[in-house]
């Protein structure tokens, strides 16, 4: 089925771009998405831009649509830390003024924290259970606006449980 690529990670990102979002789309570089890749024509690059934009749209409309606060949307990541680098310049220069003209440690608690990226076996980790999800999805016949079910069972009874 689609040449063995149904569980790619691109096809199932396709398919699916908020839940691969939150497993594993937002512990990834999303710069590298946009950038040309070696050998790619231009047109096929601003192909994949218009695809990733899409996909992006998707995503946002979803965390919309669950309530996700404006700052955690997909795309607003340097937003953020443009936020966090201005929060942590105004803290140090406060610190600087209060200890007259000596900086202290600045308090962890008042910082916000960078997220955290996990290490390549933890994503390694989401992306199995990523896929497994996929998986039984797929296989609970819950997957009927990409497949067409009837088609492949062709209402062969012994391809049903028993």
């Amino acid at each position: 089925m689609y040449d063995g690529q149904y569980f790619s990670e691109d096809a199932m990102r396709e398919r699916e771009p908020y839940l691969h979002y939150e497993y594993i789309g937002k512990f990834q570089d999303m710069t590298g998405r946009r950038m040309s890749r070696p050998g790619e024509r231009w047109s096929d690059t601003l192909m994949r831009r218009s695809e990733e934009a899409m996909l992006v749209a998707k995503i946002r409309s979803e965390q919309q649509r669950l309530g996700v606060p404006e700052k955690d949307w997909v795309g607003n990541e340097r937003l953020q830390e443009e936020e966090t680098d201005e929060m942590e310049e105004e803290e140090e220069e406060l610190k600087v003024n209060e200890n007259g003209g000596m900086a202290k440690e600045p308090d962890q608690g008042s910082i916000p924290q960078k997220k955290e990226i996990p290490s390549a076996e933890e994503l390694q980790d989401r992306m199995e259970q990523f896929t497994i999800l996929m998986q039984e999805k797929f296989l609970a016949g819950h997957d009927t606006e990409h497949v067409d079910y009837a088609k492949i069972d062709k209402h062969d009874e012994t391809l049903d449980d028993r």
